[in-house]
């Protein structure tokens, strides 16, 4: 997976248009979509920095969504899913956060170890 197509699904699986995304992390609209279109590779290291924090990744998970190993790819996708579901687990009290784990368990006693 190219570096731009998973900033683009990143952002668009987060609710953000790329113009809605753009002004949340304070980059202009046309830089925005010019790095999509263009590449990250040739931008400023601060505009793709803004983009990585407002996404909540690192900038090593580009690198790794790049590098065309689909272990890798598996593992930033992974990454980027334990992150959000541990910002989401953070926001819930204890006792959600106690039904949240029992429905995680009963889940995987009814799927198995399937991947």
């Amino acid at each position: 997976m190219q570096k731009e197509d998973l900033v683009k699904d990143l952002i668009k699986s987060r609710g953000f248009s790329i113009k809605s995304f753009a002004k949340y992390i304070g980059l202009p609209y046309t830089t925005l979509l010019g790095m999509l279109k263009n590449g990250l590779g040739g931008a400023a290291v601060d505009s793709v920095i803004k983009i990585c924090v407002g996404l909540g990744i690192q900038v090593e998970d580009l690198i790794l969504a790049e590098s065309g190993a689909n272990n890798q790819t598996d593992e930033v996708e992974t990454s980027l899913v334990l992150t959000e579901l541990c910002e989401i687990i953070k926001s819930l009290t204890a006792q959600q956060q106690l039904y949240l784990l029992d429905t995680a368990k009963a889940l995987k006693a009814r799927f198995g170890d399937d991947k």
